[in-house]
């Protein structure tokens, strides 16, 4: 295979896995864009929807951590091929996203995982704090009634 083949297929490559990572964090937009939704509710959702952005989706597993819960994919195991990243609202940590794999899969930019893998997870950490603490708020001014004077 010629140097050119090779550097197109590197960059076909590379293109498709950013498409995987913008089309998960489009479907996490959607997920987050519903304050209806219980917080337990959009976790599974969530959880569900990271494998779609991973370069092994197959091997891929999710843990969500908030509030002293988590909520996890099935069969969760902890490995040390993970990434994680922490779930802040109002300048507090309150949680963590972690992605990782169940067996060692090949190396990236950070072990197994592509540098564009690791900023969705700290995209997706950032927006789900975002979505918590304007989800606490609407509750709180939901239950707020004027006083009549």
């Amino acid at each position: 295979m010629s140097e050119k083949k090779k550097a197109i297929d590197k960059l076909v490559d590379s293109l498709e896995e950013r498409a995987k990572e913008l089309d998960c964090l489009y479907h996490i937009e959607e997920i987050l864009s519903n304050y209806d939704e219980s917080l337990a509710d959009i976790s599974h959702k969530i959880i569900q929807a990271m494998h779609s952005g991973c370069r092994y989706p197959d091997q891929c597993q999710t843990r969500l951590t908030f509030e002293n819960t988590s909520y996890s994919s099935p069969d969760y195991v902890k490995t040390p091929w993970e990434q994680s990243a922490d779930i802040v609202a109002h300048d507090m940590v309150i949680g963590t996203i972690t992605i990782s794999y169940k067996e060692e899969m090949p190396k990236g930019d950070f072990g197994p995982f592509l540098q564009g893998e690791v900023k969705l997870i700290e995209t997706v950490a950032e927006r789900l704090g975002h979505f918590i603490l304007h989800k606490k708020m609407r509750e709180i001014f939901q239950g707020f009634e004027p006083t009549q004077t």
